[in-house]
């Protein structure tokens, strides 16, 4: 699915598709830098001499796989499909460019003969390659927030895999040969600059955000409003298992995890389903985090002296492929994950773009792991082996695809991206408001007034729930936070109120629209002293938006007139309402130069045949 080639976002959209293209092409060539030292054999127990046993792990072959895989990822869809979604996509590209660079120039790693090339790194290189490398980590930064990760992944990826070195070694650098002590001292060269541009970028980038903290209502992130520290780092636990379940098995996707979407895990956490996720996530941290320690520490030579790898301790290059590949996955996960700031939102499928690269990494690494533990043992049919593992693959990539497919085509057509939305999770803030909204645009005014009514009693309930978690997360005077409440929620109301009157009026329900309209216009003038400057003119605008609500409800043509007037008053120059207008004008025009009385034309509204709308009509009243 996709847009049609007549409409004016048809080019936006081709190239987003174009930039994920490109993104994916280069997932080759990282593939095989973090593959660089994977050897299979070792792990398994398998003798070199073992018939059809290659000496390598299938570096190339399973570079190969994780793009296709990265390719086909449904989870994508948000951010290749929503063109908002393209700072993602900017961000991956400047990432693995900027990797790529860095592990050929500064490294000195060449991708021909990738498992054995040793470095060819000199103090130049290194030099120029880290000045690149911090020049499109600002780029990636400036496009999303996680592009300041780079230099920390080329740093892991070049103690474990580039250079592959450890603090043990490091400590006895002068024991080593010649050549080994230079590539190290480079290395130790490399981490300083690194470190020091990274820094820099960090501090360059705190001091564009001003003194304050960035400030969003609760709804959008409930968890970081909740006081309890306990309850809430085991909802942010439970999150970080989300993510990854949406990688491994992404059947349930949505534009909007807001709000009540995911149920906080809260004081009866003991008893909830959930937490034994969180207790497995943190088994895997800590394991991941002995297992780094242990590579970073663990001498990854056999002997003394060693320059190159081929006598290297096999079972440590395997693990330290595997750290390499698990961080791919962990690092750039980590700005979103509410460790270090509050994010703006509780889940967001396009920011796992970036993150699902190393999930790819580790999904290929553990299907070839499969593949040569089954199929090279002894007295086993090879050939049917191999067709399994083939059948398993295909099935793996034909699923993903399916709904790759089925997730791009929801994207092209509002209705059906935001009603999968509410099928998946009709608790989100944004999901009920944003599909009455798509199904009032679709003419289906009726279903749009079911959600929209359903929508505005949950919206009077979350308001009275959430006002003291707002005051606590900001720490400001609680007559202030209130009053901040306040308006946001009306402003969210009157919005939500508008989709369904407009719904109402569309198919003939006047007099229940009409109610709703006196309503909300005594909100707006209630709450008129209390807004500030900047939020006067978004008054204006829902006065003028309702004066054309109003008109539309109208019984006689005068009274359309006078509202639609009205709505010019209210914001002059608003195109919105003078468009509106103009056309009421036009046909009060034409009624006056018929010799009629614009007071004796009624307004009629006859429903449709579907229920879903109704057409207007004008008649003469008979006179008494």
């Amino acid at each position: 699915g996709g847009v049609e080639q007549g409409s004016h976002s048809y080019y936006f959209h081709l190239v987003d598709r174009l930039l994920h293209a490109i993104v994916t092409a280069f997932t080759y060539p990282v593939s095989l830098y973090v593959f660089r030292h994977y050897r299979v054999q070792n792990i398994v127990s398998i003798k070199q001499e073992d018939e059809g046993m290659p000496l390598y792990f299938p570096v190339r072959i399973a570079a190969l796989s994780v793009g296709l895989l990265f390719a086909a990822h449904p989870v994508h869809c948000e951010a290749v499909a929503n063109t908002t979604g393209r700072a993602e996509v900017l961000c991956a590209f400047f990432y693995f460019v900027g990797f790529c660079v860095y592990a050929k120039i500064g490294a000195g790693i060449s991708l021909n003969g990738i498992s054995t090339s040793v470095s060819s790194a000199t103090f130049t290189k290194s030099i120029v390659g880290v000045i690149i490398l911090l020049v499109f980590t600002m780029a990636s930064m400036l496009s999303k927030e996680h592009g300041i990760t780079l230099p920390i992944m080329v740093g892991v990826w070049d103690a474990y895999a580039g250079t592959n070195t450890s603090f043990v070694e490091l400590w006895t650098l002068f024991q080593r040969s010649h050549a080994r002590k230079k590539q190290c001292l480079l290395f130790i060269f490399r981490m300083v600059m690194l470190l020091i541009g990274c820094l820099s970028i960090c501090i360059w980038r705190l001091s564009k955000n001003g003194e304050s903290n960035p400030d969003f209502v609760c709804d959008q992130n409930p968890a970081a409003c909740e006081p309890n520290r306990l309850y809430r780092f085991f909802h942010f636990s439970f999150l970080w298992c989300f993510n990854f379940w949406l990688l491994l098995f992404p059947s349930q996707l949505s534009p909007d995890w807001s709000g009540n979407a995911i149920p906080l895990l809260g004081e009866h956490w003991a008893t909830d389903a959930r937490f034994p996720a969180c207790i497995l996530l943190w088994y895997v941290l800590i394991f991941f985090l002995v297992q780094s320690a242990t590579c970073a520490i663990r001498k990854p030579f056999r002997k003394e002296g060693d320059e190159g790898d081929e006598d290297c301790d096999a079972y440590g290059l395997e693990r330290r492929t595997l750290v390499t590949s698990f961080v791919w996955m962990l690092l750039p996960f980590t700005m979103s994950s509410n460790l270090f700031v509050y994010v703006g939102f509780v889940v967001a499928d396009r920011t796992l773009y970036l993150p699902s690269f190393g999930y790819c990494l580790l999904l290929v690494e553990s299907f070839f792991f499969l593949i040569y533990r089954i199929c090279y043992k002894k007295e086993t049919n090879l050939k049917l082996n191999h067709a399994k593992a083939l059948l398993v693959a295909t099935t793996i990539m034909g699923a993903y695809i399916s709904k790759q497919q089925v997730q791009t085509e929801r994207w092209s057509k509002a209705v059906l991206i935001w009603g999968e939305a509410y099928r998946v999770n009709a608790q989100g803030c944004l999901t009920p408001r944003e599909y009455g909204m798509s199904l009032v645009n679709a003419e289906r005014n009726r279903d749009a007034i079911k959600v929209l009514t359903r929508n505005e009693r949950e919206e009077l309930y979350t308001s009275l729930h959430t006002t003291h978690r707002f005051a606590h997360r900001h720490n400001a005077p609680r007559e202030q936070d209130t009053k901040i409440l306040a308006v946001t929620r009306l402003e969210s109301r009157i919005h939500d109120r508008f989709k369904l009157v407009t719904a109402l009026g569309n198919i003939g329900e006047c007099d229940r629209a009409l109610s709703l309209i006196d309503e909300t216009f005594n909100w707006i003038y209630q709450n008129e002293n209390d807004l500030s400057k900047e939020l006067q003119d978004t008054n204006a605008k829902n006065k003028a938006y309702f004066f054309v609500a109003k008109s539309r409800c109208a019984s006689i043509l005068t009274e359309m007139a006078q509202n639609a007037y009205a709505a010019i008053e209210a914001r002059p120059n608003f195109p919105y309402s003078y468009n509106y207008a103009a056309t009421v004008s036009d046909l009060l025009h034409n009624v006056k130069n018929q010799g009629l009385d614009p007071n004796d034309v009624k307004v009629l509204r006859t429903l449709n045949e579907d229920g879903q709308g109704s057409q207007l009509s004008f008649a003469l009243m008979q006179k008494k």
